[in-house]
């Protein structure tokens, strides 16, 4: 390689030193002409430092992308990562046309809890609920918080109706829990809305286009399935009803 480029390069190279320690070295090589004579120059630099610093960086650069996207109580995707998430996932649904769902759930009378309990509690009941729910999801599926005692759950290629079971092995996780506080036992339930995503085609009997879907209306529908489960009673799923 030398002799045909005149010129080479190795970055981070192992290199076994005299003492037997092994450091990383910048190797350079150069050919060039003196007097009608060639001449081979090399330079070997100890670069140990300078990639130990570099993978630093990168380790600390993984590290604050992974807290930018990450809700600091729960562990789970944030507002900001949730909502990019759905944009991408209804983008799939929309384009390959399969089946998206989407829940959204609250924890039932959360200020309750808080104003009874305290907001230490409160912090670990939506713990407690968020590892309850994970424990119930397939690896595909995805859930963020929304803010708040709000969260949603993404389900690629399920329908409503295939949501529905999940839904209701949720509730029996989180009927199942109980916190042991210093003010007595603590309870939980949740409410659940489920919509998914809508594919329409052609025209309306006014032969206008009809208005394709979007995730900003998958997110109403959701949100006004979960206050039907709340005005049915609460601690129950309800599924948005497209007539």
């Amino acid at each position: 390689m030398l002799k045909e480029n005149l010129y080479v390069r190795y970055d981070g190279l192992p290199l076994e030193t005299a003492d037997g320690h092994w450091i990383r070295v910048e190797f350079i090589s150069n050919v060039y002409w003196v007097d009608n004579q060639k001449v081979i120059q090399c330079n070997i630099r100890n670069v140990s430092d300078r990639i130990e610093i570099d993978e630093k960086i990168r380790a600390l650069n993984a590290e604050l992308e992974q807290m930018a996207s990450t809700d600091s109580l729960t562990g789970i995707h944030n507002h900001r990562s949730l909502l990019k998430l759905a944009v991408r996932e209804f983008d799939v649904a929309m384009r390959y046309q399969p089946p998206l769902s989407m829940i959204f759930f609250d924890v039932d009378l959360f200020k309750i809890v808080n104003d009874t309990f305290g907001h230490a509690i409160g912090d670990l009941a939506l713990i407690k609920t968020v590892q309850a729910v994970c424990a119930k999801l397939r690896s595909a599926d995805l859930i963020g918080r929304y803010g708040g005692d709000e969260f949603v759950i993404l389900l690629p290629q399920t329908t409503a109706q295939e949501a529905l079971p999940l839904a209701e092995r949720i509730h029996a996780s989180i009927a199942a829990m109980q916190l042991d506080t210093d003010k007595g036992p603590l309870k939980l339930t949740i409410s659940i809305g489920i919509a998914q995503t809508i594919h329409t085609h052609g025209l309306n009997s006014d032969g206008e286009a009809l208005p394709s879907d979007s995730i900003e209306a998958l997110l109403l529908r959701a949100d006004q399935a979960l206050y039907a489960a709340k005005k049915a009673g609460r601690n129950c799923t309800m599924i948005f009803d497209v007539k």
